[in-house]
């Protein structure tokens, strides 16, 4: 029922007056009122004219306001004889006191309202009125108009079809299925929240069928319906995924549907393999005890009338919640023992990937389908739908996506993008600058940090975090990406023993690696982490918590890829640490040319880790950026290729210009971050004087000039869309360097291809673009020049 059409219809369709005495008894606690009665049994004469009566708080005075209710079906006009029955009912409703026997006084009226499901003439308007002239101030009345609005706005679940019971069940259910979110129980402003659960994309599904011959396909699914997927089901996925989510999706569509095509109460029943195993593995028991749930409790649903009538669905979620085999084994049974009896009550389930499903799930009689990640073109849609009304943010989130790679550290599903998109929108500074945030997010999501409620619970989540730091650490520290599961026992045995903890190692071995996701056995038959940036993270999450002593392992080996990054996710915890930067700065000096290329790129994710550290530090960690990628340029074209230099005689392949637009690059990638904005503008500002130092020499004025554009190229982009100092070093440039008048130019149109058309006709600009062009135009064979090999130079 959509139309306002349709609505007024239904209304005028009600036959009996008692039925709008029930209708007003279900919509005015929904409006506020309190203490509703139907002051009489149906059929029976009201009390004293009162066909209902409630009453409403007046907050000023903290004190119950008494109203009363005059009920009429259909059109009263002045001339019908409703009118004096009416008259007489709303005196008698003023006159005589309100008495019950769940009121212990009798209670005087204040207001009448006068109700029908139609309208109300002004004619009999006014005489319901002069007739009770001393309380016409109190007096209101509510046509069929009036109560669709009410409706609308306080009781939409009226217009659904089905029982006052069922209606109630639905409403309670969708409440929980707008605040039971795992992104819900974040440190998150509510109302981006709501943007984020708004915008979920949709998961797509693949259904595995296995031919005849053996042989197995892929099916796409539509998940936008139940009707699209088939009974005992097992929807397989990554946390964070979308299973949770596509359930409450799938229940809120079945909600939809069956208001608009059925007049029978079909219920979307939400439970989990754990109810399951706490119910002894019975599923009837599950459902029943689902139904007297404290939520639930009041409504006294009959379970078994429903599963009677086969008039639900039921989602089963978190197999991978059971922790042993057996039991899940056991759960997979009774779902199965339930489907034989009730054959048309559709079941579907989800899980975490396991072995045993991927092998097993068609045997035990389980149709096995998969969540496919997220590409590219879901994330973007999301993106921008998310910052609709910012499409600059939603265009630097994608780039900072793409440039730190984080979908292949990460599963690209919707909970990671989720996370990486309210970490940006709440602190503006993307990734890698909040990489460390973003794991921290992650982990506890996984682990069960920001939902366990239970003291217990809790404990165990402490323990499974310190067990993965701990492990992590050791594996690193050992140059390891792997371990046996018999030395991973007994290296969490050996934790145990030391702490003095005791616990199953067993079970929280089989916990960690059935419910938690982040380690799984690789192709040696070994446990490693789903990826070797988890590794990394709770390594360095062990150092900066309980061994801060063992951080001289990441600054002394700094420019060793195994440790930076390790360094960058403490940097990243740290956030405000000048002392930990001047300690890498001063231990990190590189000594050959895959050391400058390592510490280039390793020094400007370190800074964007730690944007809550002064400035004035900040930019010596810019400088050292810089000092090495003049000394790349350096070694590269100054020095002698040989046989044992065949990294020098590959790069003496490309022109000078060329080295700066490759290893310039590298240096821009690293430092393009907004938590730099500010560091690089001053070191610009800094420096920029220089270029007034008439006795610099050619090649110290080209190293000057080549940071300056390293910088202000950074601001001169569509990201900061700032050209004023990038304009000033064109303007300031006597532009004899052809190399740097090519990189300076190549910038230019490159920012012309990517602006928006709306900024091309900067001021700026145009003058960056008329100085370049008069100069590259009075130098004949110019890019013949600029694009000659370092190796052909060095023959002439």
């Amino acid at each position: 029922m959509k139309s306002k059409i349709e609505k007024q219809d239904f209304l005028n369709s009600i036959q009996k007056e008692t039925d709008l005495h029930t209708l007003l008894e279900d919509l005015l606690p929904e409006m506020g009122f309190k203490d509703v009665k139907i002051t009489h049994e149906k059929g029976n004469k009201p009390e004293f004219g009162k066909d209902l009566v409630c009453s409403y708080l007046d907050e000023i005075e903290n004190k119950k306001d008494w109203l009363a209710f005059v009920v009429k079906k259909g059109k009263v006009s002045g001339k019908s004889g409703a009118v004096k029955e009416i008259e007489d009912q709303v005196y008698e409703c003023f006159k005589f006191p309100y008495k019950s026997l769940e009121q212990t006084k009798k209670i005087p009226i204040n207001k009448v309202k006068v109700v029908t499901n139609v309208h109300f003439s002004t004619g009999a308007k006014d005489k319901i009125f002069d007739s009770n002239n001393d309380e016409r101030a109190n007096i209101d009345f509510w046509d069929g108009e009036k109560l669709i609005a009410f409706i609308d706005k306080y009781y939409p679940k009226f217009w659904i079809k089905g029982s006052k019971k069922y209606k109630k069940y639905i409403e309670r259910l969708q409440e929980r299925i707008i605040t039971d979110s795992s992104i819900k129980s974040l440190s998150v402003d509510s109302k981006k929240v709501e943007k984020l659960l708004t915008n979920m994309i949709e998961p797509k599904l693949s259904e595995r069928i296995t031919n005849d011959d053996g042989s197995i396909k892929w099916v796409n699914k539509k998940a936008d319906t139940i009707v699209n997927l088939p009974n005992n089901s097992i929807i397989i996925g990554e946390p964070g995924c979308g299973k949770s989510t596509l359930f409450k999706t799938l229940s809120n569509e079945i909600i939809t549907q069956n208001s608009l095509r059925n007049n029978q109460d079909f219920y979307p029943i939400i439970l989990t393999f754990k109810e399951i195993e706490q119910s002894k593995f019975n599923l009837e028991n599950t459902i029943e005890d689902f139904f007297n749930k404290d939520w639930n409790e009041d409504l006294n649903i009959d379970s078994q009338e429903i599963l009677k009538t086969e008039n639900c669905a039921i989602f089963i979620d978190a197999l991978d919640e059971l922790a042993k085999k057996e039991s899940k084994e056991s759960a997979l049974n009774a779902v199965s023992e339930f489907n034989i009896k009730y054959p048309n009550v559709k079941v579907i389930c989800s899980s975490r990937p396991s072995d045993y499903l991927f092998h097993n799930c068609e045997t035990i009689g389980f149709r096995y389908m998969e969540i496919s990640a997220l590409n590219r073109q879901q994330i973007e849609i999301f993106l921008n739908n998310y910052f609709s009304d910012n499409i600059t943010k939603s265009k630097s989130l994608l780039k900072s996506l793409k440039d730190s790679e984080i979908l292949e550290k990460l599963p690209k599903t919707p909970l990671t993008i989720a996370l990486i998109t309210m970490l940006f929108d709440e602190k503006e500074i993307e990734i890698p600058a909040t990489i460390t945030d973003l794991y921290e997010l992650f982990v506890n999501l996984l682990i069960g940090k920001t939902t366990s409620t239970e003291t217990t619970e809790l404990i165990e989540v402490g323990i499974k975090h310190r067990i993965l730091c701990y492990v992590a650490k050791d594996l690193h520290s050992n140059l390891k990406a792997s371990i046996t599961k018999t030395d991973l026992h007994d290296l969490i045995t050996k934790y145990s023993k030391e702490r003095g903890q005791k616990f199953d190692v067993n079970q929280i071995l089989e916990e960690i690696l059935d419910q938690i996701g982040l380690l799984y056995v690789n192709d040696k038959e070994e446990i490693s982490f789903k990826h070797q940036s988890f590794q990394e993270y709770f390594t360095a999450y062990e150092i900066f918590n309980h061994r801060q002593s063992d951080r001289k392992l990441f600054i002394d080996k700094f420019n060793d890829l195994w440790w930076q990054n390790v360094a960058i996710f403490y940097a990243g915890m740290a956030k405000d640490s000048p002392k930990f930067l001047e300690e890498i700065l001063e231990k990190s000096k590189p000594t050959n040319l895959s050391e400058y290329i390592s510490n280039t790129g390793g020094m400007g994710k370190l800074l964007q880790a730690l944007y809550n550290t002064p400035i004035e530090q900040r930019k010596k960690g810019i400088q050292r950026g810089l000092d090495n990628t003049n000394a790349v340029l350096d070694i590269v074209t100054k020095e002698k290729a040989s046989p044992e230099r065949k990294d020098l005689l590959f790069w003496q392949n490309f022109s000078k210009y060329g080295l700066m637009q490759i290893f310039g690059g590298w240096f821009q990638h690293n430092n393009w971050s907004i938590t730099l904005k500010e560091p690089i503008s001053e070191y610009f500002d800094d420096n920029f004087e220089l270029l007034d130092d008439n006795e610099l020499s050619s090649e110290d004025i080209f190293k000057v000039e080549f940071e300056l554009y390293l910088i202000s190229s950074i601001l001169a982009s569509d990201s900061f869309i700032d050209f004023d100092r990038f304009n000033k070093l064109v303007s300031k440039s006597n532009l004899s360097n052809l190399d740097i008048l090519a990189i300076l130019d190549t910038h230019y149109n490159t920012l012309m291809k990517h602006l928006p058309k709306s900024f091309r006709k900067d001021d700026n600009l145009k003058s960056i673009h008329r100085r370049l062009k008069k100069r590259i135009q009075a130098i004949p064979n110019f890019a013949e020049e600029v694009n000659k090999p370092i190796n052909q130079l060095k023959l002439e």
